[in-house]
C-alpha cells in the first residue's frame, strides 16, 4: 500500500492578474511567499479576508534592504507572484 502525498496547488502569477483575483487573495493562507512589484520577496502574516489587502514580512528587497524585516500592508494590484511556502527545515 503506498501513501499519497498532497502538494498544496496554489494559482499562477496569471491568475492574480485576472477577474477572479480578488476572490483568489481571500484564500491565500499565512505564511505563502509573494513577489513584489518592486522586486521585493515577501510572506503573509495576516490576510483579512477583504480580497484587497496583505499584511506582509518583508524578506529580502534589492531595491531598499532597509525594508527588511518590516511588515507592511500591500494591497493585491502590488503581489507579481506567488512564491509558494519557505524551505521547510531540513531540506536546502
Amino acid at each position: 500500500m503506498s501513501e499519497e502525498t498532497k502538494e498544496t496547488v496554489y494559482p499562477s502569477s496569471a491568475d492574480l492578474k485576472g477577474v477572479h483575483a480578488a476572490q483568489i487573495f481571500r484564500d491565500l493562507p499565512e505564511g505563502l511567499q509573494l513577489g513584489l512589484i518592486e522586486g521585493a520577496k515577501a510572506e503573509i502574516v495576516t490576510n483579512p479576508g477583504d480580497g484587497c489587502y496583505l499584511l506582509l514580512k518583508i524578506l529580502e528587497n534589492p531595491a531598499d534592504q532597509s525594508r527588511v524585516g518590516t511588515e507592511e500592508i500591500v494591497y493585491f494590484t502590488d503581489v507579481t507572484e506567488i512564491l509558494g511556502h519557505a524551505t521547510q527545515e531540513g531540506n536546502s
